[in-house]
């Protein structure tokens, strides 16, 4: 199953003309992703693809200070009023943690909507201890490069990650994927969802 990171209705487009499972709606793909405008969320959800929005309101860190905090939240209940299928964040502390309490209440105010915890996972020293949080606190999903650099320089962590998870959470690879390595990248880890902008080329 193929999830396509895309900025534009033209890509969303070009997705699912290649067979794309479900899209992440992003802005700003060159500092990793930023929560699109609303109006493209809108105009993308008349694709009918399963859309998936990041919330993330600024690319310095994944330690939002409160009112971008209070931002994130106002997003998400946006979007959860849209009806999107699922929101992807992530927060941290300044110690590049699980930050415990704005997870939880950014994931009781997504509610039904799918829930993803992106790649700032990929920043955490303990990732065994963080997937296990990630779990309690009700993410369907963590999509991660299995650390620095790329999917496929991490194949090892990112297949005892899956193996760790046992069907708990979907441990969603991305990062350098792309349509000529993700055949090689599924075989290894056992992964059943994958992630990239280039992956279904």
């Amino acid at each position: 199953m193929y999830e396509v990171c895309v900025s534009s209705i033209s890509q969303i487009q070009d997705a699912i003309s290649r067979g794309a499972h479900r899209v992440e709606l992003c802005a700003s793909l060159d500092v990793g992703g930023l929560t699109p405008p609303l109006f493209l969320v809108e105009e993308a959800l008349a694709l009918k693809i399963p859309l998936n929005v990041i919330v993330r309101v600024h690319s310095d860190s994944f330690t939002p200070s409160p009112a971008q905090f209070t931002q994130m939240k106002d997003q998400i209940t946006q979007l959860k009023q849209l009806r999107v299928n699922g929101v992807v964040f992530g927060v941290l502390t300044p110690e590049n943690k699980i930050d415990t309490v704005k997870n939880e209440e950014l994931a009781k105010l997504a509610g039904k909507m799918r829930k993803t915890f992106h790649m700032a996972f990929d920043l955490i020293e303990n990732k065994s201890e963080a997937l296990e949080k990630i779990i309690k606190l009700g993410f369907d999903t963590v999509l991660t490069r299995g650390g620095c650099g790329n999917a496929v320089d991490n194949i090892q962590q990112i297949k005892e990650l899956i193996r760790q998870a046992k069907g708990r959470i979907c441990v969603m690879p991305g990062g350098g994927i792309t349509a000529e390595n993700r055949d090689y990248i599924q075989e290894q880890t056992g992964a059943e969802w994958m992630h990239g902008t280039k992956i279904m080329q």
